[in-house]
């Protein structure tokens, strides 16, 4: 006799699962400025990648929320790329002097993924900053981007009269020369 009895098989091929990666692949970011600004950032060119086999949805989490990042959210299939934007929030820009950290995770719904620390350094904020070269006198004061300063003049510092009006620079400056 011939065995003529018949199995059925059935093969279940699963992809690996999805793996979130930060590129470039950095764990620290480092900022610094003045306590109230101005705070020089320079946006970082951050991507996240899907290097498994399957797609994947992941989100960021952070421990303080001067710290943004765009899209803070999002799906990505197998060997797709999504940019990141990582930017200071308005909140960041009236801290004290001080050192800061931010703690943030690129998390799938496993819990897992690249974590990334932002350290934001603080000095105190000079009053005054002074250039005195060939005659010409410049004075530079720390100001509030875009807000509208009057600068004052005395000969007795009881009687005051407006010398000139300026707008604060995006640096967070006010220059005045005597040119």
């Amino acid at each position: 006799g011939t065995n003529t009895d018949s199995r059925a098989l059935s093969l279940q091929m699963v992809p690996p699962p999805g793996i979130l990666q930060l590129v470039p692949e950095t764990n620290r970011l480092q900022v610094s400025g003045f306590g109230g600004g101005p705070i020089w950032y320079t946006n970082q060119a951050l991507a996240l990648t899907n290097a498994g086999g399957s797609n994947l949805a992941w989100m960021f989490t952070r421990t303080e929320d001067w710290l943004e990042v765009r899209p803070s959210n999002g799906f990505l299939d197998p060997g797709m790329r999504v940019d990141l934007q990582v930017s200071l929030a308005e909140s960041a820009y009236h801290l004290p002097a001080g050192c800061y950290t931010n703690r943030v995770r690129f998390v799938t719904e496993a819990g897992e993924g690249p974590d990334l620390t932002l350290e934001l350094r603080l000095a105190p904020r000079p009053l005054l900053s002074a250039n005195l070269s060939a005659g010409c006198v410049q004075f530079q004061v720390p100001t509030l981007p875009g807000r509208t300063y009057v600068c004052d003049y005395s000969t007795n510092l009881v009687d005051w009269t407006p010398l000139t009006t300026n707008v604060g620079q995006a640096d967070g400056w006010l220059s005045l020369t005597n040119e």
